[in-house]
């Protein structure tokens, strides 16, 4: 599913730390269900997952935030990945809106504050994700393969967690 809209600014900590102190529900997942071929999943009609570099999705909800907090992130420098996002939500309609469902950012661009691929469990989903070549993909174990999806940051502990149902087979490039 695409998202509502994309941000160039780097999404950064701060920027988390701004969304939540303007009291927005904010939850971030590193996309790391594509590679930069296609590949298909195990899913009966064979689905075929686009060609997409590694990203972020930041999914905002109202949270416990009112229209004078959210108002507040109008006061933050431009260049910000909060501010892109408060503008991005304002496009949309603003606080209406937001009061009425969550909005899907998708963020290309981010720093080792929020995503270290390093990381224990990303460092598989994401040598599958980087993978040069479907050929190289292929040449993967299935555990590389079958770790791909969608990864929960949780910036208490910045650790991840799967988000979702492990796939029940690697997936296969052709």
């Amino acid at each position: 599913m695409a998202g509502d809209f994309s941000i160039q600014a780097a999404f950064k900590k701060s920027d988390y730390t701004e969304l939540t102190r303007a009291k927005l529900g904010v939850d971030v997942l590193v996309d790391l269900s594509h590679n930069e071929f296609t590949t298909t999943t195990t899913h009966p009609d064979g689905r075929q997952v686009i060609k997409k570099a590694i990203e972020l999705d930041v999914r905002i909800d109202r949270g416990s935030s009112t229209e004078t907090t959210f108002q507040e992130l109008s006061k933050l420098p431009s260049t910000s990945a909060a501010f892109q996002i408060y503008k991005g939500i304002k496009d949309l309609g603003g606080w209406p809106t937001l009061n009425q469902r969550s909005i899907k950012v998708e963020a290309p661009n981010y720093d080792t504050s929020v995503v270290n691929l390093q990381h224990d469990a990303l460092q598989k989903p994401a040598a599958a994700a980087r993978a040069p070549s479907a050929a190289e993909f292929m040449k993967l174990s299935e555990a590389i393969r079958l770790s791909m999806g969608m990864y929960r940051w949780n910036a208490q502990t910045g650790g991840y967690a799967l988000s979702g149902q492990p796939e029940k087979m690697a997936r296969t490039a052709p």
